[in-house]
């Protein structure tokens, strides 16, 4: 197994985070902003931790396609794979998992959640390190009134998206409205609320791996 960390990325805020769980250590970063660049690199010099963003060049899945392929290489098959995707849910977390990815988080991570998944996943990275965890830190970056805002928002469109892909607005009077919009808003929450319980519930787990990913 080599001894860098391979970052496939073409945004700052990730870069940034690692940057600071390496600094005045030995280990080295090689970024790319592509798959085909990360894979030559790769031929050249194995690396010990591979750190892939999920979009790549404007390909929604290129990450997780990326992951896959190395699962199928017999040199490259036993390095970890971290993943970083635009957003957390459940379908994204299924589709790290089938890749075969160590971890999934969002751009949010920060640089206390890379320092353990790298000593998790690379323990002869992680002694190298000289970092040291700010247990104030935390991942929650945004404002609660903007998080909630933007989850209303999501909500809000998932409920209207529902009432029209059902056609009952077809056959229902307008009083009806009030108490059909009241219905499916409760059946959309009820839904989300058993999505955030089995992720709270549920560390990611792969292999002897089990972090428990940012949810964001």
């Amino acid at each position: 197994m080599g001894d860098y960390i391979l970052l496939v990325d073409s945004q700052e805020g990730v870069k940034a985070e690692l940057n600071q769980v390496i600094a005045s250590s030995s280990v080295r970063i090689m970024i790319t902003t592509d798959v085909a660049s990360a894979k030559r690199k790769m031929f050249q010099a194995v690396p010990a931790i591979i750190i892939s963003a999920v979009v790549v060049e404007n390909q929604d899945d290129a990450g997780f396609r990326f992951c896959g392929d190395l699962r199928q290489h017999s040199e490259f098959a036993r390095i970890p794979v971290i993943l970083i995707g635009e957003e957390i849910n459940e379908q994204s977390l299924q589709l790290a998992k089938e890749a075969g990815a160590k971890a999934y988080y969002s751009r949010q991570v920060k640089a206390n959640d890379l320092y353990k998944v790298i000593c998790a996943v690379a323990p002869q990275v992680g002694e190298q390190l000289k970092f040291s965890p700010n247990t104030d830190e935390t991942t929650e970056v945004e404002p609660a009134a903007a998080k909630n805002s933007e989850y209303l928002r999501i909500l809000l469109a998932k409920i209207l998206r529902n009432v029209n892909s059902s056609g009952i607005l077809d056959f229902c009077t307008e009083k009806q409205v009030p108490a059909l919009l009241m219905d499916m808003t409760r059946l959309v929450c009820e839904n989300e609320k058993q999505s955030l319980d089995a992720a709270n519930s549920e560390p990611f787990k792969n292999e002897d791996f089990s972090l428990k990913p940012f949810i964001q």
